[in-house]
């Protein structure tokens, strides 16, 4: 039996403040579940904070059987909350939601309720307790438009509390940090010379690639607590129970691999765990936001049910000094998509929802309760539907002048799903009174006159046909509209995944050597280059498939990104300074990655990095409708952090 490990610390401080904390007296933010009396409007962002204090205990054991092999890996994570992160979680608990007040019919909902009409307002549900003297946030929709009035926001502004229209119950961020985990348990053993079997929970890796992924299509990642940042991809990976087989072929000088997965996996260990909760990696403007509450996960649907197996097979080998693969694989989509609710719409296009469709009974009750009435419903569902991904690799020595190491990846998938829709919105107030833009005959079925509000005297009767979703590039004449991109159907195009990079050692040795020659280091250094370009055939931009959830920045037919690192080393290894560099060859968003890894013996490993993020293009309010721009690279605007991660092994 033999064992090893490690014990790590990783801290890592703001450089910038999060936008989602900066207090405005104008009304349109207030520092997410702070007393107005209490807001520090100069210190309130999070800069110079702590974002992350991460203690990760992990062993890894293994027992000889002599006919067999046990192997197992352990990993406890506990992280400490800091304050930074506590206001953000107040807020992802909270629901804010930005909305817009239309003048359709009665003059909106708020009309409707008294309060006369507003252009744009944000929703902050635990509210800022300026009007319930600092005990508990108004109950209703009117007192706490009174709280914001009295805040000293503008006149007729409103905050809505996440319960008063059926939002509440957003999730802790900081229980999806925390891990108590087996992540591998498996046996290994060989059957004659050529026959090798791996069953359990375990790792398989396909692939060439850093930082973005073609072929690595086995398992999802979990990129809430670091995104894409950690360095080794196996503490992001999220491990499977799955058959492993190969078979040696010694012709090609290369195996024939077979991956069975049955189906036996957690819902959670499905496709890519996204920060959707809020927390420090969610994107730029969603950090005190839980877009789960409205979209939960479901890992059962018809689209892509955790339970169904997957399956695939790679044929590898070796031909005239290039090594190659051949790669088939089905499974569920490593990125989930959104289906809507029927009510929103109509069907998503990708079958049948399944969450809860509500009908909106009455939203008020004689006391303000939801109690007797029907759920209210949920606008969407997360899910991961199946997807078939064919593809290859290689990577081989050209020698001579170039003398480096070229690899390569492409992947086709011919049916992956998008969501769309640029112009999107839904109408809050018509979706939780029960409207349904899925009915056959194009009508609802609501009698005018039978939803007025009992608690509101003299309010006005919703009634006739009213729709839920609007598409359209201007404000929605809506009663309660939210900016929802992506609710038009979901739509699958045949995808293309093409990786090309290189490694190469460049001669950093000699002084004079010129500008290579100023490190002078110790060997020479390497370095890593590589361009990603993913391509959708029939590519229509009409079609108006987004790049991000909540986000209405349309997908181009390439979306190309270059990458770059340099990796130097001082002192017989033991200081090793290095630097990445990405950027977006569509609009040059792009970040930088300094860092340094430092050796002390056996046993202490030190690296301090960087994470700086130069987005030209981005939002930071949530529902920004006139936002048609920001990409991937563009939602980490403003998470500039600084970190150091320490690891003693064993």
């Amino acid at each position: 039996f033999s064992y090893s490990g490690y014990v790590r610390t990783h801290l890592s401080v703001n450089l910038q403040d999060s936008p989602e904390l900066v207090p405005r007296r104008d009304g349109q933010f207030i520092s997410l579940g702070s007393r107005i009396d209490e807001v520090d409007f100069e210190e309130a962002g999070g800069q110079g904070e702590f974002s992350m204090i991460r203690h990760t205990l992990k062993l890894d054991g293994l027992l000889d059987l002599g006919f067999a092999q046990v192997a197992g890996v352990v990993r406890l994570v506990k992280e400490t909350h800091t304050d930074y992160e506590r206001r953000l979680q107040t807020g992802a608990t909270s629901m804010p939601l930005r909305v817009i007040d239309g003048t359709a019919g009665n003059g909106g909902i708020i009309g409707a309720l008294g309060l006369g009409s507003m252009d744009a307002i944000t929703a902050v549900a635990p509210l800022l307790y300026a009007a319930a003297d600092g005990d508990q946030p108004p109950p209703t929709l009117m007192g706490i438009a009174g709280a914001l009035d009295a805040a000293g926001g503008p006149r007729g502004s409103a905050v809505l509390a996440g319960c008063d229209f059926g939002l509440c119950g957003g999730r802790r961020f900081f229980d999806e940090y925390d891990d108590q985990e087996l992540r591998e348990l498996f046996v290994q053993f060989d059957i004659g010379p050529y026959a090798h079997f791996r069953l359990g929970r375990q790792q398989v890796v396909w692939g060439e690639t850093d930082f973005f992924r073609a072929m690595d299509i086995i398992h999802g990642y979990d990129l809430r607590w670091r995104l894409f940042l950690e360095l080794e991809n196996e503490e992001l990976r999220k491990p499977l129970i799955l058959a492993n087989v190969s078979f040696d072929i010694p012709q090609i000088d290369g195996a024939l691999q077979m991956i069975y997965r049955p189906g036996w996996d957690a819902g959670d260990d499905i496709g890519n765990a996204l920060p959707l909760s809020g927390g420090r990696w969610a994107p730029s403007s969603l950090r005190g936001f839980d877009a789960l509450a409205l979209s939960p996960y479901n890992y059962h649907h018809n689209s892509g049910d955790e339970n169904t197996a997957n399956y695939g097979v790679r044929l590898a080998g070796v031909t005239k000094q290039v090594n190659w693969s051949l790669n088939y694989y089905r499974n569920q989509s490593a990125d989930p998509v959104v289906s809507r609710n029927p009510r929103i719409g109509g069907t998503a296009g990708i079958g049948e929802f399944e969450g809860e469709i509500g009908d909106g009974t009455r939203i008020f009750g004689e006391e303000n309760e939801f109690g007797d009435y029907e759920r209210l419903g949920q606008p969407a569902e997360t899910v991961f539907p199946m997807v078939d991904t064919f593809g290859a690799t290689f990577n081989a020595y050209i020698g001579g002048f170039w003398d480096l190491v070229l690899r390569g990846e492409v992947a086709y998938i011919p049916n992956q799903p998008y969501n769309a829709g640029k112009n999107t919105w839904i109408d809050l107030a018509t979706f939780f009174l029960g409207y349904d833009d899925g009915d056959n005959d194009g009508t609802d079925d609501i009698p005018a006159g039978n939803m007025t509000i009992p608690a509101v005297p003299d309010s006005v009767s919703f009634g006739g046909d009213n729709p839920v979703l609007y598409d359209t590039p201007d404000r929605p004449d809506c009663w309660l509209c939210v900016y929802f991109p992506g609710m038009r159907e979901i739509k699958e195009k045949p995808t293309l995944k093409i990786m090309l990079g290189f490694d190469k050692n460049v001669e950093t040795t000699r002084p004079d050597r010129g500008l290579l020659g100023f490190f002078h280091t110790q060997r020479p250094a390497a370095w890593l280059f590589q361009v990603f370009d993913t391509y959708i055939a029939n590519y229509d931009e009409d079609d108006e498939l987004l790049e991000l959830p909540s986000f209405g920045a349309v997908r181009r037919e390439h979306t190309i990104y270059v990458t770059n690192a340099l990796l130097l080393n001082y002192n017989y290894d033991t200081i090793n300074p290095g630097v990445a560099f990405a950027f977006d060859a569509g609009n040059f968003d792009s970040f930088v990655l300094p860092f340094v890894d430092l050796v002390y013996g056996n046993n202490w490993r030190v690296r301090a990095e960087a994470n700086l993020f130069f987005a030209r293009h981005t939002k930071e309010q949530l529902g920004d409708a006139t936002d048609r721009d920001t990409r991937l690279l563009g939602s980490l605007a403003n998470h500039d952090q600084a970190t150091v991660r320490v690891t003693y092994q064993f």
